[in-house]
């Protein structure tokens, strides 16, 4: 990890973007299950690249349309990320992280869970400010299970 001192702490400087990448996590979780679509948008760059399996592939603009998508068909997710690793390359100019994510996925009509799928979200970020936005995400299923019955 290089060594940058911004106000004298290099410690605090990491701890500072590994928080702020956590909370951007963390509302992504309660922006896309909300439909918050602007909120979303303030997670991910502008020309962020999103892959999320099979499920969907392509530009912001594009996964905006496929999350309204998801939640006119009836579908509601409730997801939930862990155990996140953030990594600096030796610059620090470059970083990425990579966190579990379990989503339960219920219909409208059910409001029971009727699937849940497990994997991992690898991101590429991007400094915006005093914030990071997502600058490419990957995700890699890992598990899908029926839950009802």
């Amino acid at each position: 990890m290089k060594e940058i001192a911004v106000n004298g702490c290099r410690e605090c400087d990491h701890l500072s973007m590994r928080s702020r990448i956590a909370e951007a996590l963390a509302n992504y979780c309660h922006c896309f299950d909300g439909g918050d679509y602007d909120g979303l948008r303030n997670i991910f760059a502008d020309a962020a690249s999103i892959e999320l399996g099979q499920s969907f592939s392509g530009s912001l603009d594009e996964f905006v349309l496929w999350a309204t998508e998801q939640r006119r068909l009836g579908r509601q997710y409730s997801h939930h990320v862990t155990n996140m690793v953030v990594e600096e390359n030796e610059r620090g100019d470059a970083v990425s992280s990579i966190s579990a994510v379990s989503a339960l996925v219920a219909s409208d009509d059910a409001k029971i869970p009727s699937r849940l799928v497990h994997g991992i979200y690898t991101d590429s970020w991007v400094r915006s400010g005093s914030s990071w936005r997502i600058r490419k995400r990957a995700y890699r299923p890992r598990i899908t299970a029926n839950l009802s019955g």
